[in-house]
């Protein structure tokens, strides 16, 4: 493949895609679920390349289907869904606890996305113009992986579970806090404050 034919599917690269109907939900309302999915994505970042593993987030199957299947552990109980089952929860209001129905925890990575903490990179093609690259480097080179020649509808959907995580500059200055924060006594994921934005 020559380097014309490499940029042009740079320019066709697949995009993140975020769910129809999500509600966002603003950062002064956010409660245990969004603050340790940051703690879960600073880990991955720190110790898996930035690849999330999907199995310690609870997603809808509904919503996120190609994220649920890329767990390690599928339900097959049809009977429920995590966003009805387990929906969000939100920072607690005069000590009542509040809940976002109809959201999980795939929505509310998108949250930390749309206040800048975190970044997603979707995975890139390799110089030979082949593969997408995992997060770790490594060619997405499975018989049932897409491939950057097949471009389609749903290679957006297939390459999702591979993206790249990170945090930013300020993800970095909240992780920060949050850490601290969990390392004092009686201190709980749903009674963080965050802190003031750095300049």
């Amino acid at each position: 493949m020559t380097m014309t034919e490499i940029a042009a599917l740079a320019v066709q690269a697949p995009e993140w895609q975020d769910r129809a109907g999500r509600t966002p939900i603003p950062l002064a309302d956010w409660g245990r679920d969004h603050w340790s999915l940051l703690a879960v994505v600073e880990d991955c970042a720190v110790n898996g390349h930035g690849r999330l593993q999907w199995e310690r987030l609870t997603l809808s199957y509904r919503h996120w289907p190609t994220l649920y299947a890329a767990r390690g552990h599928i339900s097959m109980d049809g009977s429920y869904d995590a966003k009805d089952r387990f929906p969000l929860r939100l920072k607690r209001l005069r000590g009542n606890a509040r809940e976002m129905p109809g959201h999980c925890e795939g929505d509310a990575l998108m949250d930390l996305r749309d206040h800048r903490l975190i970044t997603v990179t979707m995975p890139p093609v390799d110089g030979s113009g082949r593969y997408y690259l995992r997060p770790d480097g490594r060619p997405l080179d499975g018989e049932d992986d897409p491939h950057p020649g097949c471009i389609n509808a749903f290679t957006s959907l297939e390459l999702m579970p591979y993206a790249r995580f990170a945090l930013t500059r300020l993800g970095r200055h909240y992780s920060n806090a949050l850490r601290a924060h969990k390392a004092t006594d009686g201190a709980t994921w749903s009674n963080f404050i965050p802190p003031a934005e750095e300049n």
